[in-house]
């Protein structure tokens, strides 16, 4: 009966959304709200070219992204089927975005006075001989019952369970300087 296929057809097409949401939130780590709103942002700071093979901002952030969410090298992220670019091409992006991201995004959401980042700097580089870094961060998943149907999706994460995301960020000194916990 037809009624029978339409309910098939919904279900298929609920679904079939559901499934390219996590699929794209397991690639880049950020939703499609929050992938727009970061581009966005730096777009104004990425290079333009105007040949006709020219990388797109869009292509540039998705490679970054996906770089920064793998944690792998840059060849596997240049050979996936989605980007298709050369590892040398991979490093170049991955290095204009996130300078246009540290003159964009990090000035709005990090806060520190010149004296406090060159003293961060200092004592991580004697202590770990890494230069340029001037704060460290980590996150994890905590378990948590499954929250009501409504915002279960919310919840739910990339290894298979519900979860809060703790996220805690540390300066030089030890102190706790930004702490999160979301969804």
């Amino acid at each position: 009966p037809s009624h029978i296929q339409c309910k098939y057809r919904y279900f298929y097409k609920f679904i079939s959304k559901i499934y390219i949401f996590f699929r794209f939130m397991n690639i880049f780590r950020l939703n499609k709200s929050s992938f727009r709103y970061v581009l966005e942002q730096i777009r104004p700071k990425l290079k333009c070219n105007m040949r006709k093979s020219a990388i797109t901002p869009t292509i540039k952030l998705a490679t970054s992204l996906r770089f920064f969410a793998q944690g792998s090298y840059q060849l596997s992220v240049g050979n996936d089927f989605n980007l298709s670019l050369a590892q040398p091409t991979v490093s170049k992006i991955i290095s204009e975005v996130l300078d246009a991201m540290n003159t964009t995004i990090c000035n709005n959401w990090i806060e520190m006075s010149e004296d406090e980042t060159i003293e961060c700097k200092r004592f991580f580089y004697e202590r770990t001989g890494f230069p340029g870094i001037i704060g460290c961060v980590d996150g994890t998943h905590i378990k948590m019952i499954g929250p009501c149907k409504s915002s279960q999706h919310l919840y739910y994460n990339r290894k298979g369970f519900f979860s809060i995301n703790a996220m805690i960020a540390n300066s030089n000194n030890g102190c706790k300087t930004n702490n999160a916990l979301s969804y």
